[in-house]
């Protein structure tokens, strides 16, 4: 009696779960300062005397796998027989811990303290492992923590001694969902950071069952009569965005969330690539091939808070934009892979803008999720790409690991092409020595004329023919996004390109046209804004005679 008594006084379940607190559960006035920041019990449960918290993640919504598959388990919960050969998924709000115990306590000890505290609780224990737990299993419980980015944390990866590992799994049954309290205990290894290695630890994960709350995104159909000019960010959101960014009218963000990238453009290309979506649910019409759309393009990346989930995240886009009549035409919950998310973030130019200046981003395949959805209208369907994952950031001053949206708009329109006026142009050749032309389009990063640039590639024929003594030198101009030696050669074969056009399809004579590139070298406007940028993407026909 005495030894049970001494047991359950090292760890305490406070009494009935029904009873948690909202309030933040108090450390005992014994407890170490060792503890990560933020970092805090649950108030379902203490730890045990003496320990300190190496490592904390709290998630309003996530899902956590036990692969009880992994075990050798002789005995387990009749109505989790089926677990035996497969893994168990839950769902809800997550808190997991990881305690550094003294080393004078066995792993053994600290299992029996928290198995008969339990029971005492009233849990029903599912599964209790008091020997041997196999590594497979535990790794597979360590791949679902974020040590590399968990803050004062910082270790690369974790090891424990499989003959002195141990593990349990409880229930609690309460009417808003039960709870499930997975227990991990096993002297264990670090590497990286300043820990000591060879003490037992504990890798407790608490699992509150709950419905997810699937309001946190708003979409607005009706987007076009907001005007875009309405839609710039309320006073409550963060003032972290960037500077001349707004939410687009259609699609409101998760609360608390920044905009670390945006960019708006009249008109651009956006290619989803399918091809590289593996394993995913592609409506039949876009399986097999990449959806390559045109029109007003808004990219948007937003930074999450820490406590959301990626699934959380995810759901929410999801729902909201089902229940706004999208059509989903494609969509992977979990594991999208990188090839298919670097192909997404090879089309946005992160690099040179605006207070961005990260060079790359870098997301995990096992958080990462992705939606395309459009809706049809009769001026033009709207398309949304989402890529939902935890990502990483090369340079700039942001943190690493957090959650962040890709969100990318399409909406289909014809393009305006404003025909140049020959008349027009030759007064500003005779009066300038040159002229602008806009409205000459090319493929991205490409030298290949679009086919609407057609109709103002005829007026410059006409140009040429109406004045047969003309000779101009016919200049390529590019924004000064990117490298400027690829800029400079971008720039000269845009040139080469459309003197080739004039000469084959028009009759020109090559001896009139003489091709140029002086890529962002000379430019019409500021390259801040993307409305500078587009005037500085152009073709200048200067008269060389």
């Amino acid at each position: 009696m005495i030894k049970s008594q001494k047991i359950l006084s090292l760890i305490l379940v406070l009494l009935l779960i029904f009873s948690f607190s909202p309030v933040v559960f108090a450390f005992p006035e014994a407890a170490p300062t060792e503890d990560v920041s933020g970092g805090r019990d649950h108030p379902l449960i203490s730890r045990f005397n003496g320990s300190y918290l190496r490592y904390y993640e709290h998630r309003n919504y996530d899902k956590f796998t036990i692969s009880l598959n992994r075990l050798e388990i002789e005995e387990i919960a009749s109505d989790y027989s089926d677990y035996k050969e497969k893994p168990l998924v839950l769902e809800g709000e997550l808190t997991k811990s990881l305690y550094i115990a003294p080393k004078k306590h066995s792993s053994l000890e600290i299992f029996r303290n928290y198995e008969a505290a339990l029971d005492k609780a009233g849990f029903e224990i599912i599964v209790s492992q008091d020997e041997e737990v196999p590594n497979d299993f535990s790794n597979r419980l360590y791949k679902q923590a974020y040590f590399s980015d968990a803050k004062e944390t910082k270790f690369s990866a974790v090891s424990q001694k499989e003959d002195d590992a141990r593990y349990l799994l409880a229930k609690a049954s309460r009417e808003e969902g039960d709870v499930y309290l997975s227990i991990f205990v096993a002297t264990h290894g670090f590497y990286g950071g300043s820990w000591p290695d060879g003490t037992p630890a504990v890798f407790q994960t608490v699992i509150e069952e709950k419905d997810l709350q699937t309001d946190r995104i708003e979409v607005n159909s009706d987007f076009e009569s907001l005007g875009r000019e309405e839609s710039s960010l309320s006073e409550d959101l963060p003032l972290k965005d960037v500077s001349d960014s707004q939410d687009h009218p259609m699609l409101s963000r998760i609360p608390g969330s920044y905009l670390r990238y945006y960019d708006a453009v009249n008109y651009d290309e956006f290619t989803m690539p399918f091809t590289k979506l593996n394993d995913a649910e592609i409506t039949s019409t876009y399986q097999g091939s990449d959806l390559r759309l045109e029109g007003q393009l808004t990219k948007s990346l937003y930074i999450i808070p820490d406590n959301y989930s990626t699934l959380e995240v995810f759901r929410n886009y999801k729902t909201a934009v089902k229940e706004a009549g999208f059509e989903i035409i494609a969509k992977k919950e979990g594991k999208v892979s990188e090839s298919f998310s670097n192909r997404l973030y090879d089309q946005t130019n992160f690099k040179d803008a605006e207070e961005t200046k990260f060079e790359a981003v870098a997301n995990r395949e096992k958080d990462a999720y992705y939606l395309a959805a459009k809706m049809n209208r009769e001026k033009g369907d709207v398309h949304l790409s989402l890529f939902v994952g935890r990502h990483g950031f090369y340079g700039g001053g942001w943190p690493d690991g957090l959650p962040a949206v890709f969100q990318v708009i399409v909406e289909e329109k014809d393009l305006e092409t404003d025909l140049i006026d020959p008349e027009g142009v030759m007064k500003d050749i005779k009066s300038r020595g040159k002229a602008s032309i806009q409205g000459i389009y090319f493929d991205h990063d490409s030298a290949n004329i679009k086919d609407e640039s057609t109709p103002n590639i005829e007026k410059i024929a006409e140009l040429l023919n109406e004045n047969s003594e003309l000779k101009l030198y016919v200049v390529g101009h590019t924004d000064n996004t990117g490298d400027l030696e690829y800029n400079m050669d971008l720039s000269q074969r845009r040139a080469e390109s459309l003197v080739e056009r004039l000469v084959s399809k028009y009759n020109i004579s090559r001896e009139r046209l003489t091709p140029a590139g002086v890529g962002p070298l000379s430019p019409a406007a500021t390259n801040n804004t993307e409305k500078g940028r587009s005037e500085n993407r152009r073709v200048e026909l200067v008269k060389s005679n």
